[in-house]
């Protein structure tokens, strides 16, 4: 979990950990200390203690379910009253079937305490015998305990620009004459255009005075709204046409019922169509000759607000929105059940819209969007299911691909089509997610009870925690400097690892290479190949946002090609052969 060589990271990282350990160690000095209040003949035979501790005396060290409610106590206040009730309840309810000739875990194993269920969640209860939590099942603690290979890849890391805040995202604009160019989106509500070939940067669009002011816990800090998105019309060569996806203060009631009010709203998501007068313009800001606004959203907290843009073939527009933020997708301004496994409602969802058409006030939806014209769920909705989409892009063959942040544990890829749920709150990848009431999700091999009876779409990349924290959408390679890549999905992870993930067996390695920032998106030039970007701290001030290209280290082919073909080697080493 090292950003490497990022002091100002390690600095946050390193402070963030020690309030965690600091705050970990009293509250589990607490539960120890409420415990041998509770319970002083620590090496009796009450069943509270053996079912904690791995012999029948009690005694050292705790076995896997005492430690996982040692974990729940540690984050539950008031401890002493939880500790009590549980474990009286737990007492009467499993005494009865006591051995005295079995050790605790044993039958624990054996399933012959129905309190408690080896390798699977296991309950809280209170004096009344009321399901108050759960534990974290022993099994499922690690998802996958197999790492994932580093794999040497034939690519160096070549900075094209730098001076940015905090680069989400790039896109080059469909005219022949801006091919050298790449349009940056940054955060702070500026889209720069950078001449890939010198690195210059100038600005083309600045929105800053639309948004909301940035950094959720401190000015200039970390935030998830701003300019998120930012696209190209398929035409715009033609029709000038561009769009932005902003987080502004609320403004009227919004377009897309949401359970957020406007009152209770943290801010809106809003779509945005400008008209540039002279499209080939090749530097300076964009003169706009119009705009308009397509789309406007309640979100009720700062975070999981999705934000990517990106067109079809077709024209047709497609807005990935996360959840609306908090914990587990609940709380205020979410649906029961969750906003994203609602259809009444935009959040957790894909959306595509026509913006030149104006069947639904300012836009048209596509006539074969999946819900369209179905009470039960919105005309817009292209899928659901997601947490917080963090990019969408298009291969050749017109295959979308999202990536979705997890919460606790998973991080996944996925292949959307069209009327598809891809499993938010109820699955986190491919396991079945608890969201527990008032206490934290987590992940459990059980079913749950309000599990949907529809498909649920498993990912077809996915990673847990043990290798990052937060996955960063990238994009099919379909260049030609690299054919071991050809048809591989790369992306990230924002602590500063970069993957390659294989769409066909589901597979996934580490690049050999060490970013020196944190990573906030990807991009592709029209040749195919790959680019990433980022901050060094992941604030929304400063200076230190970057464009990194994926460079390939292998000789270029002759202009004349015809008779030269590349070789793949087993260890996966690349030459080119020519005749």
């Amino acid at each position: 979990m090292l950003i490497h060589r990022l002091k100002s990271s390690i600095k946050i990282v390193l402070t963030i950990i020690l309030l965690c350990v600091t705050r970990e160690v009293f509250a589990v000095a607490t539960f120890l200390n409420d415990w041998r209040d509770f319970y002083p003949d620590s090496t009796s035979s009450d069943i509270n203690c053996q079912l904690c501790h791995a012999d029948r005396d009690g005694g050292a060290p705790w076995n896997a379910y005492g430690s996982a409610l040692q974990q729940h106590f540690s984050q539950s206040d008031p401890l002493t009253r939880e500790i009590e009730d549980s474990f009286s309840f737990a007492e009467g309810l499993n005494s009865d079937q006591d051995n005295p000739s079995t050790s605790n875990l044993a039958e624990i194993n054996l399933n012959q305490q129905p309190g408690w269920r080896a390798g699977q969640v296991n309950n809280i209860f209170n004096a009344d015998g009321e399901i108050i939590g759960v534990t974290f099942p022993p099994t499922s603690v690690d998802p996958f305990p197999e790492k994932i290979a580093t794999q040497e890849v034939s690519l160096e890391l070549i900075e094209i620009a730098s001076g940015f805040t905090s680069p989400l995202g790039a896109s080059q604009a469909p005219l022949r004459s801006l091919s050298s160019q790449f349009f940056v989106v940054d955060q702070i509500g500026i889209v720069w255009r950078v001449d890939l070939e010198t690195g210059d940067k100038s600005e083309y669009l600045n929105i800053q005075s639309r948004l909301v002011p940035l950094g959720a816990f401190a000015p200039g800090g970390y935030d998830e709204r701003g300019l998120l998105g930012f696209a190209f019309h398929p035409q715009f060569s033609s029709n000038g046409r561009l769009y932005i996806h902003t987080s502004e203060p609320t403004s009227g009631i919004g377009d897309l019922t949401t359970v957020a009010s406007i009152e209770a709203a943290n801010h809106q998501g809003v779509i945005s169509e400008f008209i540039v007068a002279d499209p080939s313009q090749s530097q300076g800001l964009a003169a706009i000759s119009s705009e308009r606004e397509l789309l406007r959203i309640n979100q009720p907290q700062f975070n999981h607000n999705g934000g990517d843009l990106v067109f079809d073939s077709q024209g047709f527009l497609y807005i990935g929105l996360g959840d609306g933020g908090n914990a587990d997708d609940q709380g205020p301004g979410h649906s029961i059940g969750g906003n994203a496994s609602d259809p009444l409602n935009p959040l957790g969802s894909i959306l595509r819209i026509d913006p030149l058409g104006d069947s639904h006030g300012a836009y048209g939806v596509p006539s074969d969007n999946p819900f369209i014209n179905d009470n039960s769920a919105l005309d817009e909705i292209f899928a659901y299911g997601f947490r917080n989409p963090w990019k969408l892009s298009f291969d050749n063959q017109g295959n979308l691909y999202a990536a979705d942040v997890g919460q606790n544990d998973i991080e996944e890829v996925n292949r959307v089509t069209k009327g598809q749920h891809y499993g938010w709150r109820f699955r986190e990848g491919r396991f079945f997610f608890d969201a527990n009431g008032e206490r934290d999700g987590i992940l459990t091999f059980d079913i749950p009870n309000n599990l949907p009876f529809i498909t649920l779409t498993p990912p077809l990349l996915e990673y847990d925690h043990d290798e990052g924290i937060s996955v960063i959408g990238g994009y099919v390679y379909n260049g030609s400097r690299n054919p071991s890549l050809r048809g591989k999905y790369i992306f990230g992870d924002f602590l500063s690892t970069l993957f390659i993930g294989d769409l066909n067996d589901g597979s996934i390695s580490k690049m050999n290479l060490a970013p020196e920032i944190v990573i906030f998106g990807f991009a592709q030039d029209s040749t195919g190949e790959v680019y990433f970007m980022g901050n060094q701290d992941a604030n929304t001030s400063g200076t230190t946002g970057k464009l990194i290209k994926l460079q390939s280290t292998l000789p270029e082919p002759p202009e004349d090609d015809s008779l030269c073909f590349p070789i793949v080697a087993e260890n996966q080493n690349v030459s080119v052969v020519c005749l």
